[in-house]
């Protein structure tokens, strides 16, 4: 045989052979060594010490040792990890890591689930025995599910109850905690809230909720890691309740037998519902039946009539819903009116309905005004006696004393009396104040005016902030600017008409009308106006502003009118002007964004000083507002929008037409003054145009790519040869003018033009010293005075010359011609008419008098002349050289020039004996001569000619 085969052997072993062959004699030699290793064999143990982790939701981790080294029968090629799920039998499988491996992480997995791992070894021989069984749980994940079948339903006007369906306990991904309800209130915004309910429930009811509100409603489940998803939003609508507060009176007024209430509305969180009508109860305050009036909502105010005289009344209120009536508000007294008057001896009689009073002068008190305030009583002449007037009172001073109190000695230093602003101011000492009262400007005033003399001894500008007439300081008690609500529409179209009346009467009489108090006082009026206007809905606004814009842009033209100004000066750094700047501005823009779309014609409001201009953009073209006819009738000025930023409107109005609203208001500027400048503006400068300011629609400040166009007259007292103008505008925020983005494009001696890349409310300044901070503007300037400069020194050395060249003129010898003076008479007229030639006037002329060529005849006479220099026309009337070449005149007679013919045969020439000068004569008819041969006896009645 030639194999054999050894048993027995361990597995996966080296063994070395050789071999021998034998003989019956014997063996032979042994062969060569060679080596064999058996084969590997199925692992003997299994991985030992094997351990499992939960490492998360998902993942679990598998450790194990390696099985000892006699147990391997072989090269362990790798290591097998089989999992399988114990509560869902489907959820199995296998991990394979290489043999270095002694762990494995193990995923996906589903959360909080029970897991059994075994881990086994692989050779080239087969499998390892399996290792001990272990069991590891993953952790707990988010539920996976939203609660489904969500359903809301109103239990009550402040209660709904919530419903669902579980969700599946494959989706719980661990221990459950609770369902959340979460609630979203979409009607008033309320922040949201969440209520808990437990893990098993399946409804929910959801309580202390706003009646007559919607909710959104969605559900989740919670467990330990955190919340599921949300189901989706289901929607609830709580019915109507009573309201949950009462109306608040807030102003009223009474006659004798009327009381007028003013209440507000409840606000919108407490009505509960729709508010359908107002209950008013009232009594007087000894009875206690009540006396009940419904009025109908949106009403917020109402007369009582038919009360008694001088009474009070305790009243309430209530509002109303479909439900029912909310709570009265607390009681409140009011009375009517007690007094009649029949007579006023000093003072008016104001008649209301049915109410009459005594408004009583200053000075004067007493229900009929009838009775004289001492003001000796409260006066204190120091060296002198005190004689009461009306509303004032005079110190008659003791010899060597002066002043309004008699207490200065004659000799002190004092700012001497003087009238200003309609005011007596007397001799007042240095360092001192003095008082007096608004009346001595104009009875109907109430309030102290007092003026300072400086340590210095000048009078120092007067504080006249407290005169206010009577009219102003109801206004100014009546109306609580503050805590004013919103008036309805047909109040502010009321409060407008009766200012209007008040106001616009007032601005028409002479003199200054009003005080920096009254000012002050009309400016927070139109302010509440325009606040109760924008807190109404849009189609109210466009319905109420053409009402009103008339009466408010009349009561603001009328204290800007230019008799007033001078008070803007006494209010505190004109800060009033700056808040009609701010109400115009606003004005402008309210009417931008509340035009009425619905016509496209421009609108224009005029008034005296204040001229406004609203236009809708209906075309992408560029526009000049107001157009050329508007700005000539009103000398308003312009402004002028090109192409492309008219398309950027229309681009930035999300399909609306856009509209521009312009004011031109003539004196603002002025009344805010030139203290406000910027840094680098000159000092010196004076406001010198209108106030130009630009609104729109879109609510919000423009720049501009290409300029927009600025077209500002000049104001009638504005100088015309200002040498610097700079183009400005106000600057809301830090309250100055600047030149910022604005170029003085030009101007004459009625407008100023300027460029700006913004809208806002613009003006000219002008001054005699250059702008600093705007290189161009500051070149410009530089290059303009330069060019002023060169011109004058060229007339100047002109007027040297034609001085020079006179002097050298009259020493130059003259030579007297005496000649013939003739004249052409045409036909048998007297006078004959004789027209220069082309583009000159027309010359009357009769017998014997000088022509002044060139000329040609009307009548065909057959004289045609041009102009000789050199001859000179000496006559105390008349003086002028004429050109010698074509003057028929000059030489006609004279003996020193002779006739030759020209050599066409045709006309007649005259050469004096020098041959320096020749004349052409052309057809001279009947010539009317003068002899002046020889020296004329009267210069006056003679004319000749002198040769030079």
């Amino acid at each position: 045989t030639t194999q054999y085969t050894v048993w027995n052997l361990e597995e996966f072993t080296h063994f070395q052979f050789s071999i021998a062959a034998s003989t019956s004699v014997g063996r032979g030699p042994y062969s060569e060594v060679f080596s064999v290793t058996t084969l590997s064999a199925p692992p003997t143990a299994a991985p030992q010490n094997v351990t499992g982790t939960a490492v998360s939701y998902h993942s679990i981790l598998v450790s194990w040792d390696h099985i000892p080294a006699n147990h391997q029968n072989g090269v362990i090629l790798s290591y097998i990890v089989y999992y399988q799920g114990q509560v869902h039998d489907t959820d199995e499988g296998k991990k394979t890591v290489d043999a270095t491996s002694t762990d494995a992480i193990i995923t996906p997995l589903k959360p909080d689930e029970l897991y059994s791992f075994i881990v086994v070894a692989e050779n080239t021989g087969g499998v390892s025995p399996v290792s001990v069984h272990i069991l590891v749980r993953t952790l707990e994940g988010l539920p996976t599910a939203a609660p489904t079948g969500i359903v809301v339903v109103p239990t009550s006007s402040s209660s709904y109850r919530v419903s669902w369906v579980e969700i599946l306990s494959q989706h719980h991904n661990g221990l459950l905690l609770s369902y959340e309800v979460v609630s979203r209130d979409t009607t008033y915004h309320t922040s949201p809230f969440s209520l808990t309910a437990a893990v098993n429930a399946t409804s929910l009811e959801v309580t202390d909720v706003h009646p007559a509100a919607e909710y959104t409603v969605s559900v989740f489940a919670l467990n330990a890691i955190g919340k599921g998803p949300v189901s989706d939003s289901v929607s609830v609508s709580l019915p109507e309740s009573f309201p949950s507060t009462a109306p608040v009176i807030v102003d009223s007024s009474s006659t004798t037998y009327t009381i007028l209430l003013v209440w507000t509305e409840i606000d919108e969180i407490d009505r509960n519902g729709v508010i359908l009508q107002y209950q008013l109860r009232f009594t007087e305050s000894a009875d206690t039946q009540f006396v009940y009036l419904d009025v109908s909502a949106p009403a917020l105010s109402t007369t009582l009539i038919g009360l008694n005289v001088d009474t009070y009344y305790i009243i309430q209120i209530r509002a109303y819903t479909s439900v029912g009536p909310g709570p009265f508000s607390p009681e409140r007294e009011f009375s009517t009116k007690h007094h009649v008057c029949t007579v006023c001896m000093n003072g008016e009689c104001i008649q209301e309905n049915e109410e009459s009073i005594c408004q009583c002068n200053p000075g004067f008190t007493g229900e009929i005004c009838d009775m004289n305030i001492d003001e000796c009583l409260s006066a204190d002449c120091v060296h002198g006696v005190c004689t009461d007037g009306d509303n004032k009172f005079i110190c008659e001073c003791d010899t060597g004393y002066l002043g309004q109190l008699c207490d200065i000695p004659v000799g002190t230093p004092v700012c001497v009396q003087e009238y200003y602003l309609n005011f007596l101011w007397p001799d007042t000492a240095y360092g001192t104040t003095v008082t007096l009262s608004c009346s001595d400007s104009d009875p109907l005033l109430f309030g102290d005016v007092s003026r300072s003399c400086s340590a210095d001894g000048f009078w120092m500008p007067p504080d006249v902030n407290s005169c206010m007439k009577k009219v102003f300081l109801d206004l100014d008690s009546d109306l609580d600017i503050e805590e004013t609500v919103p008036l309805s529409p047909e109040a502010i179209v009321e409060s407008i008409t009766v200012l209007q009346n008040i106001i616009c009467n007032l601005s028409s009489e002479s003199g200054p009308t009003f005080f920096p108090g009254e000012i002050d006082t009309v400016i927070q009026v139109i302010e509440t106006v325009l606040y109760s206007i924008d807190m109404h809905n849009k189609p109210i606004r466009i319905e109420v502003l053409p009402q009103v814009m008339s009466g408010i842009l009349c009561m603001l033209s009328g204290i800007l009118d230019p008799r007033n100004l001078e008070m803007f000066a006494l209010s505190s750094n004109s800060e009033l002007a700056v808040s009609i700047n701010d109400l115009l501005e606003r004005i402008a823009s309210l009417n931008a964004e509340n035009y009425d779309n619905t016509n496209s014609d421009p609108k224009l409001y005029s008034q005296d000083n204040i001229h406004m201009y609203i236009a809708p953009l209906t075309n992408k073209q560029s526009i000049t507002l107001p157009d050329n006819e508007i700005s000539a009738v009103y000398n308003t000025g312009s402004v002028t929008i090109p192409e492309s930023e008219v398309s950027t409107l229309f681009s930035k109005s999300n399909g609306e037409v856009p509209v521009v609203a312009v004011v031109f208001s003539r004196y603002l500027g002025v009344a805010i003054g030139s203290s406000f400048l910027s840094t680098g503006l000159p000092q010196n400068s004076t406001i010198s145009t209108s106030v130009i300011s630009v609104q729109n629609s879109l609510g919000e400040a423009l720049t501009f790519s290409s300029p927009i166009t600025l077209t500002l007259p000049l104001l009638p007292t504005t100088t015309r040869y200002a040498l610097y103008q700079t183009c400005v505008y106000w600057d809301n925020t830090t309250q100055v003018w600047t030149s910022s983005g604005l170029s003085y494009v030009g101007g004459d001696f009625d407008y100023v033009i300027c460029s700006s890349n913004h809208a806002t409310s613009f003006s000219v300044l002008s001054s005699s010293s250059p702008v600093v901070t705007d290189a161009n503007t500051l070149e410009d300037n530089y290059i303009y005075a330069i060019v002023v400069v060169l011109c004058l020194l060229l007339v100047l050395v002109c007027c040297i010359l034609l001085v020079c060249m006179s002097i050298i003129y009259s020493r130059r010898k003259r030579r007297n011609t005496y000649i013939y003076i003739c004249t052409i008479r045409n036909g048998n007229s007297k006078d004959d008419s004789i027209k220069r030639n082309e583009n000159l006037y027309e010359l009357e002329s009769g017998p014997n008098e000088l022509y002044s060529p060139p000329f040609e005849d009307d009548n065909n006479s057959g004289i045609y002349s041009t102009v000789q220099p050199g001859l000179h026309v000496d006559d105390p009337y008349y003086e002028k050289e004429y050109d010698p070449r074509t003057n028929p005149f000059a030489d006609l007679v004279d003996g020193d020039y002779e006739q030759i013919n020209s050599t066409d045969g045709k006309n007649p020439f005259l050469r004096d004996p020098d041959n320096h000068v020749q004349t052409e004569i052309s057809h001279i008819s009947n010539p009317v001569c003068l002899d002046t041969t020889s020296p004329p006896a009267d210069p006056k009645s003679t004319h000749y000619l002198e040769k030079t």
